[in-house]
């Protein structure tokens, strides 16, 4: 909510708000990833006021990826932010699960062939039976793609859904079909 530190924005939020979006990223030009000694402040930071966190997992991993040595390192990137946040007790990791030949934000040009789409979705299986668990705390975001597309993985291995209202309005997907589709699985909800 302010352009600033996570330190300060939990220092101006405590008592405001119950629940506070902890965005992580990490990119070769910048990096907000808290140390243990910031996740030992923002835990003491917030404890007063009972706030509690939800963690999104950097945008640009992809668990999915074709390339095997991008799919470990972003395996290794979400179990070490699992670790490194788990004093904060998190009440969600948010996920995103990149479309096959698309980025968080963009679909794929055109449809991958039968055969890719169907290596994707087991490299998409395999990538999620790999992260920690409990996995009903991990919530798959919808991006601008049909998250319907994996929902039998998801269902299967005990995901939680987070549904991005603005990602669903830009492809023109029905909110209330979402909605419906996901249910109690739904546990936190982008505006």
């Amino acid at each position: 909510l302010y352009p600033t530190d996570i330190r300060t924005n939990i220092e101006r939020l405590r008592g405001l708000v119950d629940e506070m979006e902890l965005i992580l990223f990490e990119s070769a030009d910048a990096s907000n990833i808290p140390t243990a000694d910031d996740v030992a402040r923002f835990a003491a930071l917030a404890a007063p006021s009972g706030l509690v966190f939800n963690v999104h997992l950097p945008l640009d991993i992809d668990i999915a990826s074709e390339d095997p040595r991008v799919r470990a390192a972003s395996l290794d990137i979400v179990a070490r932010l699992v670790e490194r946040t788990a004093p904060l007790a998190p009440k969600s990791y948010t996920l995103h699960v990149l479309s096959p030949g698309g980025t968080a934000l963009e679909p794929a040009k055109s449809a991958p062939a039968r055969d890719a789409h169907a290596r994707w979705r087991d490299r998409v299986r395999k990538a999620l039976s790999r992260l920690p668990g409990p996995r009903d705390r991990f919530c798959i975001e919808t991006l601008q793609w049909d998250l319907r597309e994996i929902d039998d993985i998801l269902l299967s291995l005990g995901f939680s859904v987070c549904i991005d209202i603005g990602h669903l309005l830009l492809r023109g997907y029905s909110l209330g079909e979402f909605f419906s589709h996901f249910g109690s699985r739904v546990i936190l909800v982008h505006l």
